[in-house]
This record gives C-alpha cells, structure tokens and sequence, in this order.
C-alpha cells in the first residue's frame, strides 16, 4: 500500500494499479522535456532473509527471498535483518516488502515533463502508472513505471513544469519486475 494525501490534504491509504498507464512519454516528444537514471547496485542483494527474534514461548521464523537476477549472473551477495513486531505468518511479506524497497532504491528515474496534469487533465500524483520511453536515460523500450514522488514547478522561463520521480512498478508488490 501507497500512503499520500488527498486534494484536501486527508491521509489517503491506498494500492496502486500498473495495469492502466495514466500518461506516455516519449524522448524528444512533448510532454517531455529530460530524463536521468539513478543507479545503486551497492543496495541490490541475491538474497534478503529476514528473523524474527526468540522469544520464550515462540521459535524464531525466517523467510528467504532470492534475487534471480543475480543469482542467474553468479552472484551472491547475501544480507539478512531482523524483522519487528511480526508474527511468523507476517516474515514473508515483511521480506517482500524489503525486497521491493531494495529494486525501487537500485533504479529510479528523474522525469520532467511540460505541464501539471496529463491528457485528461487530472494532476499528476503519486501512485500513479506511466509509460517511458527514453533512450538517452537507457530506457530502450516502452515500459511501466509508477510514481514515486511528484514536485510541481513554475517559472517564468520554463513555464510550468513537473518532476516525476520514477520506480518499478513492483517496487510495492514483492514481485520482481519484469525488466531490469
């Protein structure tokens, strides 16, 4: 689950959906105006196991999740953290959510684009699916994204503009993304 705020600045708690791409971006077509990789292959594991502690009258649990990105390229590069407050039935989706953490941290885009609202003319925010396509960023082929952060500017020589900060969309999911 995503938390943000509403229109009304209310707490707003809610899942996103990858399956409807809200806006497209092409390289060299408006909306777009630029777009910059961030890479950090030193927080990317081939394993992440997670432990809940020991206490009296409950055994330790733990769950296993593999990178099989780098376990297919021979890597191993282990990592292990204790998870709090979670009952064995909760270690699982705890790891899963740290794996996911862990793509969303290895591989981001900074996206700025003409305007505050897509086609349709609602604003973007966070949650939200878009589809990249940008080759000077090493983004190859169209593919999914979901909207991590959204900073709206305004000046008197570009205009208005938006910066998107891009994720995997499986960053939330636990699952691994499709492309890497």
């Amino acid at each position: 689950f995503i938390y943000t705020n509403n229109d009304q600045g209310q707490l707003k708690f809610f899942k996103p959906s990858i399956e409807n791409v809200s806006a497209s971006f092409e390289e060299g077509k408006l909306p777009y105006v630029s777009c910059s990789p961030k890479f950090d292959s030193q927080g990317m594991y081939s394993h992440l196991t997670g432990f809940t502690k020991t206490e009296k009258d409950m055994e330790s649990s733990s769950y296993t999740y593999q990178n099989k990105y780098l376990i297919k390229s021979g890597v191993f590069r282990p990592t292990n953290f204790t998870v709090e407050d979670c009952d064995s039935g909760g270690v699982e989706k705890a790891v899963k959510a740290k794996a996911g953490q862990m793509f969303a941290s290895c591989c981001s885009y900074s996206l700025t684009v003409v305007g505050h609202t897509d086609k349709k003319g609602s604003l973007y925010h966070k949650g939200m699916s878009v589809s990249l396509y940008s080759p000077g960023a090493m983004v190859y082929r169209e593919t999914k994204f979901m909207v991590n952060e959204v900073t709206f500017k305004r000046s008197d020589t570009e205009g208005n503009q938006t910066e998107l900060s891009l994720i995997l969309p499986e960053s939330y999911s636990g699952e691994l993304p499709d492309v890497l």
